[in-house]
């Protein structure tokens, strides 16, 4: 028996030192490096794009977004602009900002040296934006329609967007900004404290929203069509699935990848906004688990290609890839702070790493609102706004168009459960217009377009909870403040 119970204290004995070696393989090999790359990249744009003080990153932003951050140690070299993490004391990652562009990781293989982009700097327009009138600047930004709207009711919403509610205080809703456009002009604008109107705020997948107003630039100056299949040369292999893929299916999300958008912390998405790699390789490289068009689902291969699409077509060299962001788009519609980060190898992160001040935010979503005209310039082609709000064949929710949220199925599937939709924070809003559409991001980031009620409101947060935020609840009540 004694000998039985040592044969069998020896085989658990086995079992847990293999679980053990298996945890620590997973954490130190896995998770680590994500997670320090994670930390070294959101610190250094915190503090190095929107220019907060480091005590109130690490306290509200990045500490509390998961407990075994506590394990990941930060060096930051404010001379050169850059941040180590360090993980479990083992696995370093660095980040490092670059003007006009923002953070970016460096490869764990690689010298610091080797992190090198061709010069990126365009100098935002206007200069002087107070000199300049409201949109493209910010002189006379400022609205007042006293028959119009009921401003006690508009302030009561703000007031109760920036409250904390008191079922969930481990939950807080962290609004940061919120600007409200209507007629074209600032009615409301207000911000937390240590942010303002020159703070530029992480917009997360709102990135995807610029993508395709940058896309839809290129199909305006003949370069491609949506119809065409993408043009991405390693793509025209006959045998290969992908070539079915068209530019319409990137729009729509629709290019069928095994590119799924989970929270695994070592799934794709994960890997691609903070494993330091070639984001538009990774995903061209993405095989299909799907026919492309058959099925619609949120996942970063889609715009990730369109990347590659754009590198190609703006092509002569790389320093016009990382500047055709500011020259077709930005400095267009005065988005003087606005940037995409890009990978280390020199590819904007256009589905997640766009920074932005809410009033550029907002400028964005007025071009939209004007069918894609600024102030009598045509940015976007004409019908693109259209195309844009039309959802996708394979969106059954009749909720996603060409990288924006609809609210076209508003009627249709009022009584979508919130376990269907997977997040109570996008569309479909039953109490919204039916011709809202939204560029959306994580926590909280929403540009909202009605153009029935001839409104732009921009909200930007850290919202990572859906029991403390409900953005429909804040636009019906802004809504209700509209005569």
């Amino acid at each position: 028996m004694r000998r039985l119970l040592k044969r069998i204290a020896m085989g658990l004995g086995f079992v847990i030192l293999f679980l053990a070696v298996a945890v620590a393989h997973y954490l130190i090999f896995e998770i680590a490096p994500i997670g320090a790359g994670y930390k070294a990249k959101m610190l250094c744009s915190y503090l190095f794009v929107s220019k907060r003080p480091i005590e109130d990153i690490l306290k509200n932003d990045l500490e509390p977004f998961n407990p075994l951050f506590r394990y990941v140690d930060v060096d930051v070299d404010y001379e050169n602009k850059s941040v180590e993490a360090t993980a479990f004391g083992l696995v370093k990652r660095r980040a490092f900002y670059h003007d006009c562009l923002g953070c970016t990781i460096l490869p764990s293989s690689w010298k610091p040296e080797q992190l090198q982009f061709p010069p990126a700097c365009v100098e935002p327009q206007p200069v002087n934006p107070e000199a300049v009138a409201w949109p493209t600047g910010d002189l006379n930004a400022e609205g007042a329609f006293p028959t119009e709207i009921d401003d006690a009711k508009l302030m009561t919403a703000l007031d109760s967007e920036f409250s904390e509610p008191p079922p969930n205080p481990w939950k807080p809703r962290r609004t940061r900004a919120v600007v409200v456009v209507y007629k074209g002009r600032i009615v409301a604008e207000r911000y937390a404290p240590g942010f303002d109107r020159n703070t530029p705020m992480h917009g997360w997948s709102m990135t995807k929203s610029i993508t395709s107003a940058l896309v839809g630039i290129l199909v305006g100056q003949g370069k491609f069509k949506v119809s065409d299949l993408a043009p991405i040369p390693a793509w025209r292999n006959a045998d290969d699935a992908h070539s079915k893929i068209t530019v319409d299916h990137l729009l729509h999300m629709s290019g069928g990848f095994n590119f799924h958008h989970d929270v695994n912390p070592t799934g794709k998405r994960q890997q691609a906004l903070f494993g330091a790699i070639d984001t538009t390789k990774f995903a061209i490289e993405c095989p299909l688990d799907a026919e492309p068009g058959g099925r619609w689902e949120y996942a970063n291969a889609n715009p990730h290609s369109l990347w590659r699409i754009i590198r190609n077509t703006v092509g002569a060299n790389d320093e016009d890839y990382l500047k055709f962001p500011r020259r077709a788009l930005f400095n267009r519609i005065g988005m003087r702070s606005a940037i995409i980060e890009p990978d280390p190898y020199g590819n904007p992160i256009g589905t997640s790493f766009g920074w932005a001040t809410a009033r550029d935010w907002a400028r964005f979503g007025l071009l939209y609102l004007n069918d894609g005209v600024w102030e009598g310039e045509r940015i976007l082609p004409e019908g693109w706004v259209d195309y844009t709000r039309t959802p996708a064949p394979a969106a059954g929710h009749k909720h996603y168009g060409a990288l924006f949220w609809l609210n076209a199925g508003a009627k249709e599937f009022a009584n979508v459960s919130w376990d269907q939709k997977g997040d109570r924070n996008i569309p479909p809003f039953p109490r919204l217009p039916e011709d809202a559409y939204f560029a959306m991001g994580n926590d909280g980031q929403v540009v909202a377009i009605i153009p029935s009620r001839q409104l732009v409101v921009v909200r930007l947060g850290l919202s990572r909870s859906d029991q403390t935020w409900d953005y429909e609840d804040f636009m019906s009540d802004v809504l209700a403040a509209m005569k």
